[in-house]
């Protein structure tokens, strides 16, 4: 029986999956790319993509306590975080650092306690154009904080995107990577599934393993 790799998180994870009708609808971004990559080394995993548009913390846990815990995922991988920044700055909410943090612990403890799923957590991240997004970046930072302690706590495993992004916008430039600051373009989907299999993926003499599994 396949393991599942679930991956949940906003629209840079959907990319464009919720437009697709087909029933293991992948999207065009970094899941696409990570299940054929999968499919090339391995064939005991199943992919699957359950990325929405516009999710904060707050969204992804509330569907994964409503849907999410019915797929029985081996693996589970959160990208989350931007849309919260987003809300912090369209509602002056003064909370909004704290509300995130309790989110997403809440997230990662219903995780644990209803499938004993693996975790992979993957830091939240943005660019520097448009000149609003500069702003983001102390936020972002604080975020990725409090996620390295949950990783920490909760024995994660852990996709450094921010550093692997700035290093990456240095290297091929920010038009290379992304189409308004945040969406990647498929280069940029590109560093980000390598990213994560090179954080994540041990290559074995039968195969490889997910975050151990």
């Amino acid at each position: 029986m396949k393991k599942r790799l679930l991956f949940i998180g906003d629209s840079i994870t959907d990319c464009d999956h919720l437009w697709d009708f087909q029933e293991e609808a992948l999207g065009n971004g970094y899941v696409r790319m990570i299940a054929e990559y999968m499919e090339k080394i391995s064939g005991n995993y199943e992919v699957i993509n359950c990325g929405f548009n516009g999710f904060t913390s707050g969204d992804l846990l509330h569907y994964w306590q409503r849907n999410g815990k019915a797929l029985r995922p081996d693996v589970v991988t959160v990208l989350v975080g931007v849309n919260d920044i987003a809300e912090y700055f369209d509602m002056d909410y003064r909370g909004g650092l704290w509300r995130f943090s309790n989110n997403y612990e809440r997230l990662l403890e219903s995780i644990v306690a209803e499938t004993g799923a693996r975790l992979v957590l993957m830091e939240p991240f943005v660019f520097t154009r448009p000149e609003y997004l500069k702003e983001w970046h102390v936020y972002i930072r604080e975020e990725i904080r409090m996620i390295q302690g949950m990783a920490r706590k909760y024995r994660t495993g852990y996709v450094p995107l921010y550093d692997g992004m700035m290093k990456a916008r240095a290297a091929f430039g920010e038009d290379a990577l992304t189409v308004d600051g945040m969406h990647l373009t498929e280069k940029g989907n590109e560093i980000l599934a390598a990213l994560w299999t090179q954080s994540t993926v041990e290559k074995t003499e039968d195969g490889c393993r997910v975050c151990g599994v």
